[in-house]
């Protein structure tokens, strides 16, 4: 039988607190770059791996793989902080707006090499690019330039990363919907 795709990704959640903290600072953000498609503030979160659209057994297959390697492994909590903004690719051709993600940034590595080397062996395509710990605001129609002057600081905020998600993502014409597959507590 065959089941189809499923677009997912592996993520780390963000609690409300965090996720008030970016509101508050966008809230001021948003009408002074109309060219921006932001993130829904429900859906902020730290992707750790995009999978893309994969075969349903394939997902399947990666969920076990990465429950019996957290099982050996254990990977641990770790203590995580916003940043500053950044941008991909530059500051000077912003396609992408995101806020950095800084804290026990060792540890968060360790996590995200671990499930792409998982996603690999489950017949997951590699991501090309390294690692780069962000919470994604917004995607830029076209890409442009954002004056920085206008942007000031985040407010610090910091938690703890004590899980980790597999989400599936359904594209709508209002933004994706994600629901969760699979939750993994981390030691």
């Amino acid at each position: 039988m065959n089941e189809g795709n499923i677009r997912s990704f592996v993520s780390l959640a963000l609690p409300n607190e965090v996720k008030n903290a970016v509101r508050d600072r966008l809230i001021s953000l948003k009408p002074l770059f109309p060219g921006l498609k932001w993130v829904n503030e429900n859906n902020l979160h730290l992707t750790v791996k995009f999978c893309g659209e994969q075969p349903a057994v394939l997902i399947r297959t990666f969920e076990d793989s990465i429950s019996s390697v957290f099982m050996e492994k254990k990977p641990e909590k770790m203590r995580l902080t916003l940043g500053e903004l950044g941008a991909f690719p530059s500051l000077q051709c912003i396609r992408t707006l995101f806020i950095r993600v800084n804290g026990e940034v060792e540890k968060l590595g360790l996590l995200a090499s671990i499930i792409e080397k998982t996603a690999r062996e489950s017949g997951i395509p590699a991501e090309e690019r390294r690692f780069h710990p962000h919470i994604t605001l917004a995607r830029a129609r076209n890409p442009g330039k954002i004056p920085l002057s206008s942007i000031g600081r985040f407010l610090e905020a910091e938690w703890t990363a004590d899980a980790v998600y597999l989400m599936k993502s359904v594209l709508k014409p209002h933004g994706p919907e994600y629901s969760l597959i699979r939750k993994w507590i981390l030691q």
